[in-house]
């Protein structure tokens, strides 16, 4: 039976407890390296291979976590990672190799469900420019260094029944300390089984049949799986460029440009939509579980995904200086690409949504719209001169408690929003709801697959038209929901904005 106690535990595992990781040498790229996780009588005895030229994504970046017949030693793991395929996939990913060894007398029983639950929570996906995570280590942590959303699970022999009994199954859950959540919904993105033992031919095609598989997580205990998106297989190039700022030196950003968009053509002009990332996020992972690349290619845009010099201590604030350096780079990225200046576009999660307010706010003339996605703070320093179209999006379950009933700025953000766009707004928190008010319009967006309503609230404007649409998304926690960003898209591509700063509406009901 499984060990109630030792559950409960290690969901209470926080941060400053994770960093008592237990142990050793650091991957070089040449073998394994051993190492023990120990939480609370809890022990699990590992040995991790990384790639010499390890680089780390956030949660873009795999892990392979891989369980035998009995115990490993050193010897053992390095052949299973050279002779079955296992090297040849971390090296190509560029992602850590974790072998786990049972905790009872070399045998998998019910009682190394704790185990497993401690490796997987030891996977650190923050991420942070300017930061060394070569060694495949967050040093900060203590933990190694892997996204949360795609743990794939390599079983063989009597591991193979432990693995089908505790892990791959409905309620299967391990704790994310890093994030806030205590009980992640779903154990991996992919199961990949060899009962009569590893090869690397099993090995690599079991990879192949679930490495383009995601897990979502919403909230705690709720996730969906979805697909992982390898952008060269839609005809997407992804493409790392960097801008040499005044005041935060270089900023990296990623390029999504689709098939048939030339970026550099002469003659057409696209519409330009900047994504900002949430701080501890990597640009690349929120590309990703956005989904902003796949929307650009089915209506022929261009999305750029900017790093924010976000800084490990947290104490980072979105200051003039970073949103003039941000606004600095958009402005050279639209004068040096096909861009169409009417239809530039900014979103963002997190930090990255109050980065895209924070843009909108100070520089409105350049934007047709925003959509800040679960913005921890209020970045309209003043109210826009120009109207500014906003998609407003949280979920009901964010710990940073962003609705106006719940704090003390939202409220007044949405006062500077209706300022600019034109209509009346007061949070009146006897009002049913989270927004303190009534709206013109209330549609319900299904995500399918995806455990989740989108509530799309409408305000009109004075001028009869919607430049206003405040969201709330069920079983939404502090998360990224990919369908958001197509009703966003939506939002976003009625709107342009003219040469006088007026904004030109099209195809608004």
């Amino acid at each position: 039976m499984k060990s109630g106690k030792r559950l409960i535990s290690l969901v209470l595992v926080v941060l400053a407890v994770i960093a008592l990781f237990g142990c050793a040498s650091k991957g070089t790229g040449s073998g394994v390296a051993a190492q023990t996780l120990s939480y609370n009588g809890v022990k699990a005895k590992i040995f991790r291979y990384t790639p010499s030229d390890f680089e780390f994504r956030g949660n873009n970046t795999p892990v392979l976590i891989v369980l035998s017949d009995g115990a490993f030693t050193k010897e053992t793991a390095d052949a299973c990672l050279n002779g079955n395929g296992f090297r040849e996939i971390a090296d190509k990913e560029s992602c850590s190799v974790i072998f786990v060894n049972p905790g009872f007398d070399g045998k998998w029983t019910d009682e190394d469900y704790p185990v497993l639950q401690l490796v997987s929570s030891f996977a650190s996906d923050t991420w942070y420019p300017n930061t060394n995570y070569a060694s495949g280590m967050n040093k900060s942590h203590g933990m190694y260094c892997a996204g949360r959303f795609r743990h794939y699970y390599f079983a063989e022999g009597s591991a193979v029944d432990f693995v089908k009994a505790n892990l791959d199954r409905e309620g299967a859950t391990y704790p994310m300390p890093e994030w806030g959540a205590r009980d992640a919904g779903g154990f991996g993105a992919g199961f990949i089984y060899a009962e009569s033992g590893f090869t690397a031919e099993n090995v690599q095609t079991g990879f192949e049949d679930v490495c383009h598989t995601n897990r979502i997580y919403l909230n705690e205990g709720e996730s969906f799986l979805t697909e992982y998106v390898y952008w060269e297989e839609y005809g997407i190039t992804e493409t790392v460029k960097s801008y040499d700022s005044k005041h935060f030196g270089t900023i990296e950003y990623y390029e999504y440009a689709p098939e048939g968009v030339d970026v550099n053509s002469a003659s057409e002009k696209y519409p330009l939509v900047a994504i900002f990332h949430g701080a501890g996020m990597h640009p690349q992972a929120y590309a990703q579980n956005s989904a902003w690349p796949l929307l650009a290619a089915e209506h022929g845009f261009i999305v750029i995904s900017v790093a924010g010099p976000y800084k490990a201590n947290k104490s980072s604030k979105i200051t003039n200086q970073m949103t003039a350096d941000t606004h600095d780079l958009i402005c050279d990225y639209i004068a040096n690409h096909a861009v169409d200046a009417s239809r530039v576009y900014a979103t963002g999660f997190s930090m990255g949504g109050a980065r895209s307010m924070a843009l909108g706010s100070a520089y409105p003339e350049t934007f047709a719209a925003i959509a800040p996605c679960d913005p921890v703070l209020d970045m309209f320093g003043t109210a826009p001169e120009l109207k500014m179209p906003t998609f407003f999006l949280g979920g009901q379950y964010d710990f940073y408690n962003i609705f106006p009933t719940q704090n003390d700025w939202c409220g007044p953000m949405i006062e500077k929003l209706a300022q600019c766009n034109g209509f009346a707004y007061h949070c009146d928190k006897s009002i049913e709801g989270l927004w303190g008010c009534t709206f013109d319009r209330d549609t319900a967006y299904v995500a399918k697959g995806q455990l989740a309503t989108v509530n799309v609230h409408e305000i009109l404007s004075e001028d009869g038209n919607c430049y206003t649409k405040l969201c709330d998304v069920s079983h939404m926690s502090h998360n990224v929901l990919p369908y958001a960003s197509t009703l966003i898209w939506e939002f976003f591509s009625q709107f342009s904005r003219a040469e006088d700063g007026s904004i030109v509406i099209a195809n608004q009901e």
